[in-house]
């Protein structure tokens, strides 16, 4: 686990969502918190299925952080007029649990509080604004976005078991004055939190939402002559092409970048100690050092795939969900900035026709944000208030 001090913060913080995510995050704020309490979100299972781990991509991983089950789900509550005096409320369900989220605002979240979504999609921040608005809330918080803070965590017996926690993780706020508001979240985490400069920059930063799929969807498409027998994919989908449809894959996300005024990643960054073996160099991506990071982030990504039920069933699962919330957004972003995106587009429409549906169809837009119909200088405007 990375080191940083554990002085004991003051203010109060509750946690909603209750299933695997939520215990995690938990786990690793409670040495750090003064109060902290679990909110439940009734009838809402989208947190169960665990996240499984996997190591940061050199075999080097962090040490495992273990922590009971009973005793973290003997702090679950429902929700209670509590929530009313938190300073921070911590937003672990994602998208899905929206709808949960707005009941509670309803009904004991007050104006003014610190709301971060963690393990968000781009714009999500946005998105729970925009969703309030519909709702007819008209009530004023300070949102921000977080990327995730984990690798991936799991169960075993009755323990929770958080395999590697990241080094560092993005923030955004909806405005640059929200994000000032919640930079004090730092405290509570053993992880480095970068401030983005607004929640484009930070979603073009969540790089593993773009790679994950994509070395997938190749996967799904390669041959089977060689694979895993654990997970049904290959165990390697590496050859010129695709090193080049990744390279493509950073281009784009570069134009991306520079088009709404934001820094963008380098894709040689995958992973903590492929970020720290710094695969880019004078500028270049080395090239040995660049296939090397991404044959070590897929054979990581296969092993946690292969310890679900279904392999094959879980890689195509999670290539629709981070295609439908992530990728799509980038793509209309694009469309927006006059800029082709040929890369982004096909694993969108390959996903499509391997999943039988149309992910366009399903998957979040720029309305969603509340940004349909804008201009890029007034999306820019928007997201840099």
């Amino acid at each position: 686990m990375p080191s940083k001090p554990a002085d004991k913060f003051e203010k109060t913080v509750r946690i909603i969502g209750d299933g695997i995510y939520g215990l995690s995050v938990a786990s690793l704020m409670s040495a750090r918190c003064k109060q902290i309490e679990i909110i439940k979100l009734s009838s809402f299972d989208g947190l169960e299925e665990p996240l499984y781990a996997h190591s940061d991509g050199n075999g080097n991983g962090h040490t495992e952080h273990r922590d009971s089950l009973e005793r973290l789900r003997g702090t679950v509550i429902e929700p209670n007029e509590n929530l009313f005096d938190a300073e921070y409320i911590i937003l672990t369900g994602g998208i899905a649990a929206f709808d949960h989220y707005i009941s509670l605002v309803q009904t004991y979240l007050r104006d003014g509080q610190n709301l971060v979504i963690v393990n968000a999609p781009i714009g999500a921040g946005l998105q729970f604004t925009h969703a309030l608005s519909q709702a007819g809330l008209n009530r004023r918080f300070n949102v921000a976005e977080l990327g995730d803070l984990f690798y991936g965590v799991r169960t075993e017996g009755d323990a929770l078991v958080v395999g590697s926690v990241r080094a560092r993780a993005n923030l955004a706020g909806n405005t640059r004055n929200q994000l000032r508001r919640n930079i004090q979240l730092d405290a509570l985490l053993p992880v480095e939190l970068i401030p983005s400069s607004n929640v484009i920059e930070r979603g073009l930063f969540e790089v593993e939402r773009i790679l994950r799929p994509a070395l997938l969807l190749f996967g799904i498409l390669g041959e089977r002559a060689g694979a895993d027998s654990r997970s049904g994919l290959p165990t390697t989908i590496l050859n010129d092409a695709t090193l080049t449809l990744l390279r493509r894959l950073e281009t784009e996300v570069a134009a991306l970048g520079k088009a709404y005024k934001s820094a963008a990643p380098a894709f040689a960054t995958i992973g903590e100690k492929a970020r720290n073996s710094s695969a880019r160099e004078n500028g270049h991506v080395n090239d040995k050092k660049f296939e090397t990071a991404v044959e070590s982030y897929y054979s990581n990504l296969m092993g946690s795939i292969a310890l679900s039920v279904n392999p094959s069933r879980r890689a195509r699962r999670i290539v629709t969900k981070d295609l439908s919330e992530h990728v799509v957004i980038l793509s209309e972003l694009a469309k927006v900035a006059g800029l082709a995106t040929p890369a982004l587009d096909s694993l969108i429409e390959f996903a499509s026709g391997i999943a039988d549906i149309d992910l366009r169809s399903q998957a979040r837009t720029l309305s969603d944000l509340g940004l349909g119909g804008l201009s890029l200088h007034d999306i820019v405007e928007c997201v840099n208030a």
